[in-house]
């Protein structure tokens, strides 16, 4: 998957069961973000709640908002993020709250470089 936007999206994506939908049987969730300037965007959105279901995700799997009319609801979620970011658009983008309220330590980042430039690729 990828295009995390909204933490109701990333629960919808692992959600149980209710009343008339089956919900995700496997609740494992592998996320690929190649561009994820566009999360960090999305998440200093008002009222967008994706870096809390993030954090929640990491803590227990336990993903809950109370914010629809039917609620979604995950238990026992695993969820796990590959993320693709420049260090400019990291610096720019990440909220001085997310880098301090343990969003940013869920994450093990790495800054890679290329050793060289080869003329025909690899």
């Amino acid at each position: 998957m990828s295009g995390m936007s909204s933490g109701e999206d990333l629960i919808w994506n692992v959600r149980d069961a209710q009343e008339k939908d089956p919900g995700i049987a496997d609740k494992r969730l592998f996320v690929v973000e190649t561009e994820f300037s566009q999360a960090l965007k999305s998440m200093s959105r008002e009222g967008n709640c994706l870096s809390s279901v993030i954090r929640q995700s990491f803590d227990d799997g336990i993903l809950r908002t109370l914010t629809k009319n039917n609620p979604a609801v995950a238990t026992g979620a695993h969820v796990s993020i590959i993320a693709y970011i420049t260090l400019e658009e990291l610096r720019r983008l990440m909220s001085e709250t997310d880098a301090l309220n343990g969003f940013a330590n869920r994450f093990l980042w790495c800054c890679v470089r290329r050793s060289k430039l080869l003329p025909e690729g690899g």
